[in-house]
């Protein structure tokens, strides 16, 4: 419980920094809106900082936006994290991969929602016939069916849904 305290007191102190950042005008520009999907439906998302040096620094250039490094984030308890599904092959569009949009597992106000993310990599198996998937029921199934694979990834994103 303690630890959990800590974890979100340390939370706050971030979000108050990143605001205290963009209200002296440091900050470049706005963060860009990202979408995907839940539960079939289109969500928004910010992408703020990230676990992994590497993927801050792809991730900045494939959003235009800096992505920081944020190295304590890997301390997050996993019972802390939402799940993100990224996509490796598949139906093309706009992830970092160049395909399908990220689906997200929860959004405010549901008890599993959090704005930190596990990414979990998705992968479609050969033979298989990609299609557009908005919801983690649906990946869950062509999963079990073996359709897919799941990699769970070292990657933590925050990543705040917006309304």
């Amino acid at each position: 419980m303690r630890k959990r305290f800590l974890y979100l007191i340390g939370l706050l102190a971030l979000t108050a920094s990143v605001a205290a950042v963009a209200a002296s005008g440091r900050a470049a520009k706005t963060p860009p809106l990202i979408g995907g999907y839940y539960d079939g439906k289109g969500v928004s998302y910010l992408l703020t900082d990230v676990s992994q040096a590497k993927d801050a620094k792809g991730l900045s250039k494939a959003t235009g936006f800096r992505v920081n490094y944020v190295p304590k984030l890997n301390l997050a308890p996993e019972g802390a994290l939402a799940k993100l599904y990224l996509f490796t092959n598949g139906v093309k569009g706009p992830n970092p991969f160049g395909f399908q949009a990220n689906v997200v597992d929860s959004v405010p106000g549901e008890p599993g929602y959090s704005p930190l993310w596990r990414v979990y990599a998705v992968t479609w198996s050969k033979g298989a016939t990609p299609k557009l998937l908005t919801s983690e029921g649906a990946i869950l199934a062509l999963q079990k069916a073996g359709k897919l694979t799941l990699k769970r990834t070292p990657l933590i994103k925050n990543s705040p849904i917006v309304p």
